[in-house]
């Protein structure tokens, strides 16, 4: 009896292998990715060879893995049901993956599932995913384009942090909310579409994105975390909800959260303003003297960090408080 039930699944394991790749064939001929079957994911390798994935329990994938095959160019993960996740971790770490394609069954892109994927410069993200996870394409260091389909409603923290080459991505109308760090440190992102759907800016959401030029807050963003717009040389104007002073700044509840006017030698901080927030000014180098008004009672840790030419700024006597290193390297 078990070796018939041997036989049995080593045909039903074949004829899966057999229908996967005679599919896989079509799809490369027509190019129509609707017709990737649910259980196959496929891949690219930089150095031609089968990959192997960090995670395969059924967990992660929602199905087990049967077989993993690499031909003519093109590698094929094969399931025994539909795939419905790229689980936490599944790809962690896999620097040989080039470029995959994910079947329109998942709905989940996992916590750090592509997390240090050196050689990914392409993924196809499915109409059908929902939940982009924490740090799912962080560290991922030659990707350069990412499209999120409109049925994505939740992108996590640090989700496509230190992406050095990315340089266009739009956020879909379903997200509420942009997390810390999501694109900290994306030093090639020049435009981002924030929809009116986001809610709130997270921490250092923007971060180091040194070659981003304007932004637009839509009227339904309520809150924006520290820093969120800090160390973006490149920035020369904020348009939207909280931009003030010509969109030269953002200023949230009183706090002054970034500077968008890089080029100024001398700045006046507008009368509204109570405290300079966490790296508001870092790395302005042209800036030579700011004008604080009476109303500002705190400076924030690192507020004026690496303002290189600064030399003159007036202290109000209402200030009760300089944050660490708020003018660190102000040589």
């Amino acid at each position: 009896m078990i070796k018939k039930l041997l036989i049995i699944i080593a045909v039903l394991a074949t004829f899966l292998v057999v229908s996967c790749q005679k599919s896989e064939t079509d799809n490369i001929s027509t190019n129509d990715k609707t017709e990737q079957p649910s259980n196959c994911i496929y891949y690219t390798t930089s150095d031609g060879k089968k990959l192997t994935p960090s995670q395969t329990e059924t967990s992660c994938f929602g199905a087990s893995l049967v077989s993993n095959t690499y031909a003519d160019g093109q590698g094929v993960l094969v399931f025994d049901d539909a795939v419905t996740s790229i689980g936490n971790e599944a790809f962690r770490s896999c620097s040989t993956l080039a470029s995959i394609s994910i079947p329109s069954s998942v709905t989940l892109i996992g916590d750090k599932a592509f997390r240090f994927c050196s050689s990914l410069a392409s993924i196809t993200i499915p109409n059908g995913v929902t939940t982009i996870g924490e740090e799912a394409l962080s560290m991922c260091s030659i990707l350069k384009t990412v499209e999120i389909p409109n049925s994505v409603t939740s992108i996590g923290d640090q989700a496509f942090r230190n992406c050095p080459k990315l340089r266009n991505i739009t956020i879909p109308n379903g997200v509420t909310s942009i997390g810390n760090r999501t694109f900290f440190h994306c030093p090639k992102l020049k435009s981002i579409t924030i929809p009116d759907s986001i809610t709130s800016i997270g921490e250092m959401a923007f971060y180091g994105c040194l070659s981003l030029e304007s932004v637009t807050i839509p009227q339904s963003v309520t809150s924006i975390g520290e820093g969120a717009f800090a160390a973006c040389p490149s920035l020369t104007e904020f348009r939207g909800k909280f931009a003030s002073d010509n969109g030269k700044c953002l200023i949230v509840d009183g706090v002054f959260h970034a500077f968008a006017s890089t080029e100024l030698t001398e700045y006046t901080i507008p009368d509204n303003v109570t405290s300079i927030g966490y790296c508001a000014f870092y790395g302005c180098s042209n800036l030579k003297r700011i004008n604080l008004p009476d109303s500002v009672t705190s400076i924030e840790n690192e507020a004026f960090k690496e303002c290189l030419n600064l030399t003159d700024i007036n202290i109000p006597d209402g200030v009760t408080s300089i944050g660490e290193a708020a003018f660190f390297s102000c040589i």
